[in-house]
């Protein structure tokens, strides 16, 4: 099979081959895909492919590609064979199954996830094996590309969202991304005044968003937020823009961040207590978070943003039109 392979680690695209695999196999538990869709992910990018993070537990040669959507076409033991011809897409966070929080169905905080791609083999292939738990049925009315846009992003900012609560006001950093993009369509839906917040603002806006860039972030905010935002929702991962998104925080507020890319973030502890205010990260969803997130894809609640889509064969082009954090949306791959 056709499969995008990372060769070497800290040499970017260049590290990548698109070459010929041997065909994976389904073991126990498991189903095998043929691919119709990946994304390309900004954690191969920047951790996956520069030996950090979690690359650096990477061995080499691996496949990529961390959402794969496509057709069920085998099954191993112990799955039900009336599986195959299933329309699916992968959950990419791998889970034990096993510990008190994926028994109770918190699977996002499993304390021992891997990721597909980085842990084993992906599927930026025409063809991957991934456990049955987490390839998911979706919609006949759910194309391949969106399904492998929306999977992972789309259900990552509706858990920010609800391990934040319910709150009137929410601000988002990083709103052109694919989290950062989602959460601001599923704040919106939910009733709440939504704060942009973007590198570039271009002063275009849907009703209840106000597009806000930056600078004086804090100031900014207060202005149209009197009394504080009730969430933040960072996708940034940036240390100095998280920081001036916390002191917007109202009465109770949360910040939630899912990203960790550009130094710490400075907390004012005294205010943290008097406002009795909240920190917390996300690197995973819960099974419950995918099926709500691929029904609101479908009923078109939500719709994931799509900057270009590659064939595989041009993976090097696609991952290098990734670099660009000015691209708004997600980039993805087709065999």
């Amino acid at each position: 099979m056709q499969a995008v392979v990372l060769t070497r680690q800290g040499a970017g695209a260049d590290g990548l081959a698109v070459t010929t695999a041997p065909d994976p196999v389904p073991g126990p538990g498991e189903v095998l895909i043929e691919v119709h869709a990946v994304s390309a992910s900004r954690l191969e990018l920047e951790q996956t492919m520069t030996g950090i993070g979690l690359g650096a537990v990477v061995r080499l040669p691996r496949v990529l590609g961390m959402d794969p959507a496509g057709v069920i076409v085998g099954t191993g033991d112990g799955v039900d064979p009336a599986r195959a011809g299933q329309r699916v897409v992968t959950k990419p966070n791998l889970v034990c199954g096993q510990c008190d929080y994926c028994r109770a169905g918190a699977e996002g905080d499993c304390t021992d996830q891997g990721v597909l791609g980085v842990h084993r083999d992906g599927g930026a292939a025409q063809l991957v094996t991934v456990p049955a738990a987490l390839a998911f049925p979706i919609s006949a009315t759910l194309d391949f590309v969106t399904a492998a846009a929306a999977v992972h992003s789309v259900s990552v900012a509706l858990h920010m969202l609800r391990a934040a609560g319910s709150a009137d006001s929410v601000l988002v950093l990083g709103a052109s991304g694919a989290v950062g993009s989602a959460a601001v369509q599923l704040a919106r839906r939910a009733g709440s005044q939504v704060l942009a917040a973007l590198a570039s603002p271009d002063g275009a806006s849907p009703d209840g968003v106000s597009t806000i860039g930056y600078d004086n972030l804090t100031a900014t905010v207060r202005s149209l937020a009197p009394d504080g935002v009730g969430t933040v929702i960072d996708t940034t991962g940036d240390g100095a823009i998280l920081s001036a998104a916390i002191e917007t925080l109202g009465w109770k507020g949360v910040a939630v961040t899912c990203a960790s890319r550009n130094g710490p973030a400075q907390v004012d502890i005294g205010a943290l207590y008097r406002w009795r205010r909240s920190l917390t990260g996300v690197a995973g969803t819960d099974f419950a978070d995918v099926r709500d997130a691929l029904a609101m894809v479908a009923d078109g609640t939500a719709a994931p943003r799509i900057a270009a889509t590659f064939p595989l064969a041009e993976a090097r082009a696609a991952y290098t039109v990734l670099a660009d954090r000015t691209r708004p949306g997600k980039i993805v791959m087709v065999p």
